[in-house]
């Protein structure tokens, strides 16, 4: 008797997760207009170099970056909150971000403040415009 195997051959490719893994920093997340400032070093250089611009619940710190798109690196210290408040800040953060006109050619560092705990996404895209203008 012959016998033929079920589920055919293995494929040519690995299958495991690591080895598709791409490089998910040299492209926007989830259809933004921006991507992530990453690196001790770039975050010194915005913040040593950059203007900086300051309303209520944040600190917006701009600086001139070589990309093509804006990259954006949000910091949200332990006074703001836990761990939990601090990751919600920093989504409102992002969306506000996604919201604004970003320069192309501009790398930006937000600070959130404690206001920025209880303030809604539409307060934070308001900061985020008034502290874009200046």
């Amino acid at each position: 008797m012959d016998f033929e195997p079920a589920c055919g051959h293995a494929p040519a490719a690995p299958s495991s997760n690591g080895a598709a893994r791409k490089d998910v920093s040299a492209s926007p997340r989830r259809g933004r207009s921006f991507s992530s400032l990453r690196g001790r070093a770039d975050f010194r250089r915005v913040r040593q170099t950059g203007s900086r611009s300051e309303v209520e619940g944040i600190v917006l710190i701009s600086a001139s970056g070589g990309a093509d798109s804006p990259r954006v690196g949000v910091v949200v210290g332990r006074q703001v909150g836990g761990a939990v408040d601090r990751n919600r800040v920093k989504r409102r953060i992002r969306e506000a971000m996604a919201r604004a006109g970003l320069k192309g050619n501009r790398d930006y560092v937000v600070i959130a403040k404690r206001p920025a705990r209880r303030a809604s996404v539409e307060d934070l895209v308001a900061w985020v415009a008034e502290v874009m203008e200046v």
